[in-house]
């Protein structure tokens, strides 16, 4: 009677052949995530995460990254004449990514990109603080301007300058 090999023994069988597998899935996920923007528009249950796009003055426009299509939206059906970006682009490579699709896409609809890099992880900072009031100034300074702001999903970093915008008094009525 044979013996059947035992589950260890066909694993140390095989384990030769399963670490240079290992090592290749490890460097794909890699590269993949280095091609976060060419991947993103596909990555659907992250986009059902995002929050409804939200009027907060006759001026400005808050909610998640905009696609392509959402700017030719943002700009002929809203006007809005400028993008504020609230991706993390020094620290995330996948934002950077991100926002440099935005830039090109911002571009070809003829439209102007700012960057304001805010860590959703540090909403109470003073850095972040100091970089919201630095919105408000740019705001403030550019009234003819229609202005969309944005992070990623739409629900932290951008309802902090919602918020922010809100409480500084200086926004005109809803009359989108």
């Amino acid at each position: 009677m044979k013996n059947k090999p035992s589950i260890l023994q066909f694993i140390q069988k095989r384990l030769s052949a399963l670490i240079p597998i290992g090592i290749a899935l490890t460097v794909a996920g890699i590269i993949l995530f280095q091609l976060f923007a060419f991947f993103e528009p596909y990555l659907y249950p992250l986009h059902w995460l995002q929050a409804k796009t939200r009027v907060v003055s006759t001026n400005i426009i808050v909610g998640a990254y905009p696609r392509e299509t959402d700017l030719d939206t943002l700009k002929n059906k809203l006007h809005i004449t400028t993008v504020i970006s609230l991706l993390n682009t020094p620290e995330l490579p996948q934002e950077k990514s991100l926002f440099e699709v935005e830039k090109k896409n911002c571009q070809a609809s003829n439209l102007k990109v700012l960057n304001y890099p805010l860590n959703s992880d540090e909403l109470d900072s003073k850095k972040t603080k100091w970089q919201i009031n630095n919105i408000i100034k740019y705001i403030d300074t550019h009234k003819t301007e229609r202005f969309y702001i944005h992070c990623y999903l739409g629900k932290h970093r951008a309802v902090e300058v919602e918020n922010a915008l809100i409480s500084s008094h200086h926004l005109p009525p809803k009359n989108f």
